[in-house]
């Protein structure tokens, strides 16, 4: 009996559920530079404990200095667990629509070249909870905030004036959003 034969749309979702990302320039180099990084840490390791034990010849406390090469922690190597191929398209994607609004404000407020990218990086930025999200707050907040001086008001605050003159509901979602 032969497997059914699966649809390009269910190949898509298999491959973003099983395929992981590698995330590296050359993968396969992993399996050479991990010795490498392993023994960098041991050898420092060694170095610590053997400057210690130097200072003991040098007319140290031998109590001090056996505490401090006992107490000594051990540096940790981590390795970083593999991510999913579905969840590097999701983390390009959000990059892709933050860089799509942070970089609105190098020109001035234009409505039909804006407006609606605009709004998609708003929709974006205030989804979910996450713990980027208190970090995008405060740099709402930044925005918002009303600066007094000739030299204080930027390109930003003239840009965001102009797409709340165009869009006026947003300035209060973004007000109420920053409060939450």
């Amino acid at each position: 009996m032969s497997k059914r034969q699966r649809t390009p749309q269910e190949k898509k979702r298999l491959r973003y559920v099983k395929d992981s990302d590698p995330n590296a320039e050359y993968p396969h180099a992993f399996r050479k530079s991990w010795p490498k990084k392993k023994a960098r840490i041991k050898q420092s390791q060694r170095r610590a404990v053997r400057q210690d034990l130097s200072e003991l010849i040098h007319g140290e406390q031998a109590e001090e200095v056996e505490s401090r090469v006992r107490t000594r922690t051990s540096f940790r190597l981590i390795k970083w667990g593999a991510r999913s191929l579905g969840e590097r398209v999701r983390q390009s994607l959000q990059k892709r629509r933050d860089t799509i609004g942070w970089n609105s404000f190098r020109q001035g407020y234009s409505r039909p070249l804006h407006r609606k990218k605009f709004i998609a990086f708003l929709k974006s930025l205030m989804e979910g909870d996450t713990p980027e999200s208190a970090r995008r707050k405060d740099v709402v907040r930044g925005w918002l905030q009303s600066r007094r001086g000739p030299y204080l008001v930027g390109n930003r605050r003239r840009w965001l004036d102009a797409f709340f003159q165009d869009a006026p509901d947003w300035e209060r979602k973004l007000l109420d959003w920053v409060k939450e």
